[in-house]
């Protein structure tokens, strides 16, 4: 699907293990830190509108327990590993715009 341009997956409910699509749609990075959560580990990833590539990120917000991060840390690389075709991995937050990747 061309429309879509990013993804943002996240633990299911309150699974401990189970993570899915959680959001998705277009609008580049700007659209995506718009859509983060503020309550969960997120894993994604958005392609550039200015080059076209896509890149992943890993964003845990600032009130997120300990054990959550650590949680989400440890499944990090096993996530973004399926998301086939990235060549970078940002630092993603909320308000980041593409000039800043």
């Amino acid at each position: 699907n061309t429309e879509v341009d990013y993804l943002i997956a996240s633990f299911d409910g309150s699974s401990k293990t189970d993570i899915t699509v959680v959001a998705s749609g277009s609008g580049g990075v700007e659209a995506c830190a718009a859509a983060l959560l503020d309550n969960k580990p997120c894993y994604g990833g958005v392609r550039l509108r200015r080059n076209g590539r896509f890149v992943t990120f890993f964003y845990v917000p600032d009130g997120c327990p300990p054990l959550q991060r650590g949680r989400a840390s440890m499944y990090k690389n096993g996530v973004l590993n399926v998301l086939e075709g990235s060549d970078n991995e940002i630092d993603m937050r909320p308000g980041l715009t593409e000039d800043q990747c």
